[in-house]
């Protein structure tokens, strides 16, 4: 799923499902999040459900996570959250960000 396809201006994606649609909460999923960043940030938010509110990831030791400032691939554990969004900002004049989220299944 594209999520951001050259997005040049502060925004957020649509929320997208990271549990599997057959209900497993155990599978991975690869978010992938590149381009020209120019100081730009991406910020990874879930929520329980589609319409609720977005907070940020964090870790055990509650430290946020999920922030990206360059070009990255990562696993997600689809088994936590059940939806997610993306927020750029902080974007400078030639900042062009693509991301694409991609179930395991």
């Amino acid at each position: 799923m594209d999520l951001f396809t050259n997005q040049t201006t502060a925004g957020s994606s649509v929320a997208f499902r990271l549990r599997p649609d057959d209900g497993s909460r155990d599978d991975q999923a690869l978010l992938l999040v590149y381009g020209t960043w120019d100081g730009a940030s991406v910020t990874l938010t879930v929520s329980n459900d589609r319409t609720g509110t977005f907070v940020p990831m964090r870790d055990a030791y509650g430290a946020q996570i999920g922030v990206f400032t360059a070009d990255s691939g990562v696993s997600v554990d689809v088994g936590k959250h059940a939806f997610g969004k993306l927020t750029l900002s902080g974007e400078g004049g030639s900042t062009s960000i693509s991301a694409e989220f991609e179930d395991a299944q």
